[in-house]
């Protein structure tokens, strides 16, 4: 183990050794010659004298020169091993304390977090007098537990009493972002850092680890040590929720499902709307297997809807409820843009899909459409609507386009039906490229011997995941004549043609969709107008736009994220967005203590931000006392994984990071902390052995001179 010096400068007084030597010969002394008479015998009894009192005085000298060099040693306090050896006795020590939804996992009575507090208290305790201490609580922000550095002798259990884990990760890259700060304002060092936690997995990108652990370098001398609390534990969890990926109508028999890990056999999981129990799912799987279970329900009437999947409670509560957000539609706003009408039909049978979206006699139908040429459209038309439809739609104006495209980044949806020849060059060169689509739009088209059939490559797509094979099969019995060959690219293909063309291709654009149809609906083009599955077909495939739009989306944020509310831009809406200072956010948990809501802009859509959530819980949004919409802030499913990593992991991959002065602390016990940081003291020991060197010195230097008068 390793000698370290707490004052290494002390050392110099070892000089002083040398004084002894200097004495030593200066004092020697000179034999004088004097003539006298025959002492032959006498002469050799002296002669064996000298050698002793030669003898003694080297080991006399000896033993003053190590006890100066022993006194010398113990003044420089000398330690053997210790992990973080100080120059003095007080110490500079950041404590990052994980309050991450892991720690809330039970350990030996408590949680993992108690378990940590207690230990950080009895560290603090121990630490010498005159020590100064910070203590950041480490989520997915780190927030310092005192506003300066403070004395270890002050009230830090009572402060820590005080901290409680958050349902969200422990982001280490910002908890070492936020160590650095505290590390420049030090009143001494190095500063030695001790993190208190499991040792989940490590958040974040190794990018932003490794800027941050040079910012930490940056900020002054530091050491890290890891401390590692609680054991690895298997437990059930709800992972996920997984909510009908269409808009959902009131009536309408849906599923919810939800990912579990099992935690014992025959395990039963219940599904809540509002404060009612709607169903129940009891699955037999093996103590540690994730499962997808699946509930069956009705859809009630429209409205928002919070929900719950519930289990058992076991060793880490936090993961066993897991909310989410139903929305049943009330209706859900088309816009059709269309070219100038050509017959009764319209431009590309454009009138075929308002019929089967809004049926004259069904005035209560899902759908509301409004169509537009696409010489009129402009970009105020697109507030307020849930999907765009565009059936062979003439070019659009530069300024129209790049409204749209917007519109579409921010989260739109769209659909497009494009057919008409003409379009050709303006598809290649314009429209196509805009939307992320490479490759030429070649047009085809058949004889009546040559006609395309269709094929289905996505059967589970939302689309069609829940229609029975009987309709599924009368998609083969349509026709096609006339079509578009577009490039699939990187782009979901979900029905082709015979040919192997793409008949219906899913788009990504930014946050938007786009799902392309290379066809028209006029009766030269294809039978599908004439088929019991054109209904269902352009209806689901509108509904499925509709949820992945910006009314419907991801009513859904981690914990720890600040959640965010798209809104459709309605008129009441719109009316109560001007005034910023009536806009807030609440959660279900306290609902009197609603927060001020931030208003932002992405492109034309108004997007209201809640503060980064700490709980898993409801989150409701306010314009007034309007309630705009609610999104639900759950667990990260990493958090309940019951996989931790070890020290040397971690200090591996702080390492990769930059960070090499990394030790682990193992399992010590709070009283041995100071012991393990700075090792054993040899100073008492070294005084002792200086006091004893001087006491032989003592009987060496008696026994000398006996022999000198002797």
């Amino acid at each position: 183990m390793p000698v370290t010096f707490a004052n290494p400068s002390l050392l110099l007084g070892a000089l002083a050794a040398a004084i002894p030597i200097i004495i030593h010969f200066l004092s020697r002394r000179r034999i004088r010659r004097q003539p006298f008479s025959d002492l032959r015998f006498l002469q050799e009894v002296q002669a064996r004298q000298s050698r002793r009192i030669s003898v003694r005085s080297l080991l006399l000298l000896l033993l003053r020169v190590l006890a100066i060099l022993c006194v010398v040693l113990a003044v420089a306090r000398p330690h053997l091993g210790g992990l973080a050896p100080a120059r003095d006795a007080s110490r500079a020590m950041l404590f990052i304390l994980d309050v991450s939804a892991s720690m809330q996992t039970q350990h030996d009575g408590g949680t993992r977090f108690s378990a940590a507090r207690d230990l950080l208290s009895g560290m603090t305790a121990a630490l010498p007098a005159g020590s100064e201490v910070q203590i950041l609580l480490a989520g997915s922000v780190a927030e310092p537990l005192f506003s300066e550095w403070s004395s270890a002798a002050g009230p830090v259990a009572a402060a820590l009493a005080g901290a409680e884990p958050t349902d969200g990760p422990c982001n280490l890259a910002r908890a070492l972002n936020a160590a650095a700060r505290w590390v420049a304002r030090s009143p001494r060092h190095p500063v030695d850092i001790v993190l208190l936690s499991d040792l989940q997995r490590i958040r974040g990108g190794q990018d932003e680890l490794r800027a941050a652990v040079t910012t930490l370098q940056g900020a002054g001398s530091v050491r890290l040590l890891l401390q590692q609390v609680g054991q690895e534990v298997e437990n059930g969890a709800i992972l996920a929720v997984h909510l009908p990926l269409r808009a959902v109508r009131p009536g309408e028999n849906i599923n919810v499902a939800a990912t579990v890990r099992v935690a014992e056999a025959e395990q039963s999981f219940l599904l809540e709307l509002g404060d009612e129990q709607v169903a129940e799912a009891v699955i037999a799987r093996p103590a540690g297997d994730v499962h997808r279970v699946t509930f069956s329900l009705t859809a009630p009437e429209p409205g928002i809807y919070r929900g719950r999947v519930v289990k058992d409670s076991d060793r880490l509560p936090a993961d066993d409820v897991r909310p989410f957000v139903l929305r049943v539609w009330d209706q859900v706003s088309v816009l059709l843009i269309h070219g100038e009408d050509r017959g009764a039909t319209g431009r590309g049978g454009w009138r075929y899909l308002a019929e089967a979206l809004a049926p004259e006699g069904d005035p209560a139908g899902l759908f509301t459409v409004r169509a537009v040429t696409s010489g009129q459209v402009a970009a105020g038309d697109l507030v307020g609507v849930d999907v765009v439809v565009c059936v062979d739609p003439d070019p659009l104006g530069r300024q129209m386009l790049g409204g749209f495209l917007a519109w579409l980044a921010t989260g739109g949806a769209a659909a497009f039906y494009v057919g008409d020849p003409v379009l050709e060059s303006y598809l290649t060169e314009t429209l196509l490229p805009s939307l992320g689509l490479t490759g030429t739009a070649n047009f085809h088209s058949r004889t009546d011997t040559g006609r395309e059939t269709l094929n289905l490559l996505a059967p589970g797509h939302p689309v069609f995941s829940d229609l029975d094979r009987e309709a599924l099969a009368t998609l083969a019995d349509i026709r096609w004549w006339r079509y578009f060959a577009l490039a699939e690219g990187s782009h979901q293909v979900l029905l082709s043609f015979s040919s192997e063309a793409p008949a219906l291709l899913e788009v990504r654009h930014a946050q938007g969709l786009v799902c392309w149809l290379p066809f028209n609906l006029q009766p030269e083009s294809s039978d599908l107008p004439l088929s019991p599955m054109f209904l269902p077909l352009v209806q689901r495939l509108t509904a499925y736009l509709a949820q992945h739009g910006i009314a419907g989306g991801d009513q859904t944020s981690e914990v720890g994220q600040r959640p965010e509310l798209r809104l459709a831009g309605s008129s009441l809406v719109q009316s109560e967005l001007d005034d910023a200072s009536g806009l807030s956010v609440s959660s279900a948990a306290y609902p009197e203590a609603a927060l001020p809501a931030e208003l932002t802009w992405r492109g034309s859509v108004p997007v209201l931000v809640g503060p980064a959530s700490r709980w898993q819980d409801f989150y409701t949004f306010r314009a007034g006392t309007d309630t705009v919409g609610v999104v639900a802030a759950v667990l990260p499913s990493v958090e309940s994984e019951p996989d931790l990593d070890s020290p040397e992991q971690w200090q591996e991959k702080l390492a990769a990071a930059g960070l090499e002065q990394t030790t682990d602390l193992g399992n010590i016990a709070d009283g041995d902390f100071v012991a393990a940081m700075t090792g054993r003291d040899l100073s008492l020991w070294l005084l002792a052995l200086a006091f004893l060197l001087l006491c032989g010195e003592l009987f060496v230097a008696r026994g000398e001179r006996n022999l000198a008068t002797s």
